[in-house]
């Protein structure tokens, strides 16, 4: 018998500054106040005459608590990783006080070799999931969905709308068919491919072949993976066959 949103948790920032009552009567919740933890607000239904403050009836919080200046993050007591956190709350304090940042070097980084890499930005609004053998926090579907989302948003946002579509028509070209490759989960992989075709749309294409030659995606694609020449099968086994003959033509 206790209010639905009892124990919910909410970013208070920004009703701060609209509060009818001032910032202080909200932000002294979050420092401690009155021998409270500093964690939950009590909230005024029947006011607080010693402290002048007036009766708070519900409605006011039926009509602000789910506006646009209190926002649910979660309920108390649940765990949810920082990329999910709602993006007021993807700030630099917020990500050191719960070591969400990239551990420093002499921990190790985890890095993919992509050209123009640079670190993990925690304040930036989106992120996306690394598909891991030990632990699985994304469903498959969205693993599987993660890069159009990425190809979608760089396409419509982008401001070098011609190298974009470029790449495109590109990759109409030199293609990758998803199904023929076992990775559908994975992300980085196939930007770091289209990524090829982006960073040459205006190059030579003879760099284009090269690149897109050894990436393990198009030989896992045309199926050259592993392939071995008559010479090297013969040599070997003494028997006859046949190089693998799919991407060269």
């Amino acid at each position: 018998h206790v209010h639905p949103d009892h124990l919910n948790v909410y970013d208070f920032s920004g009703w701060v500054s609209v509060h009818n009552g001032g910032a202080y009567n909200i932000q002294k919740w979050a420092e401690g106040f009155d021998g409270h933890e500093g964690w939950y607000l009590m909230y005024p239904y029947v006011g607080v005459s010693e402290r002048n403050v007036p009766q708070h009836p519900m409605s006011r919080w039926y009509n602000n608590g789910n506006g646009d200046n209190i926002v649910y993050v979660a309920r108390l007591g649940d765990s949810l990783p920082y990329r999910d956190l709602i993006d007021g709350l993807k700030t630099d304090a917020v990500a050191n006080y719960f070591g969400a940042l990239a551990p420093g070097s002499a921990q190790g980084l985890i890095i993919c070799g992509s050209h123009g890499e640079v670190a993990n930005d925690p304040s930036l609004l989106e992120g996306f999931d690394l598909h891991s053998d030990e632990q699985s926090t994304t469903g498959s579907d969205e693993m599987d969905n993660q890069k159009h989302v990425v190809w979608t948003e760089v396409n419509l946002k982008s401001n070098d709308q011609l190298r974009q579509r470029v790449a495109w028509a590109l990759s109409q070209i030199l293609t990758l068919v998803p199904g023929n490759i076992n990775g559908a989960e994975r992300t980085e992989m196939y930007t770091y491919y289209y990524d090829i075709l982006v960073r040459h749309a205006f190059g030579n294409y003879r760099d284009i072949l090269g690149e897109v030659s050894f990436s393990p995606l198009m030989a896992e694609h045309l199926s050259y993976l592993k392939s071995k020449s008559h010479s090297y099968v013969f040599s070997n086994s003494n028997m006859v066959s046949r190089a693998d003959e799919n991407y060269a033509r």
